[in-house]
């Protein structure tokens, strides 16, 4: 077990990296002390399903916080959820990359959404962030 948790955290290291790398500085995120899982809020007014939709065609899965929602009801603020689990290190540093890529996201309100999707972080392409 504390060979687990010691990839884990070089995985979570690893992402957190590539995030501060690649990522505009009005997306935030805390770095977990335990579990898999690292929330991304986004900047307000982009729509988590775009964003997803955009990373899909990029290469990367993400998840929309929407759809780990109770009742699939907006969250409090938009984010994506990413796991650090099932890819490498190396992986993870080419998905922040790839969801780096500049994008135009369409306004929240604006958004026709499909509920109660989920997305499997462990399927191909890039099943990471």
């Amino acid at each position: 077990m504390r060979s687990v948790r010691c990839e884990y955290r070089l995985r979570r290291d690893a992402l957190h990296r590539a995030l501060q790398k690649h990522l505009p500085r009005t997306c935030r995120w805390e770095l977990p002390s335990h579990g898999v899982v690292l929330w991304l809020r986004l900047p307000e007014g982009l729509d988590p399903y775009q964003v997803h939709e955009d990373a899909l065609a990029a290469g990367v899965l993400v998840s929309p916080s929407p759809v780990w929602s109770v009742d699939g009801a907006e969250m409090r603020e938009p984010a994506l959820r990413l796991t650090f689990c099932a890819e490498s290190s190396e992986r993870l540093a080419e998905g922040a990359r790839r969801r780096s890529k500049p994008r135009v996201y369409a306004p929240a309100a604006k958004r026709n959404r499909a509920r109660g999707r989920c997305t499997k972080w462990f399927e191909k392409p890039l099943g990471m962030l």
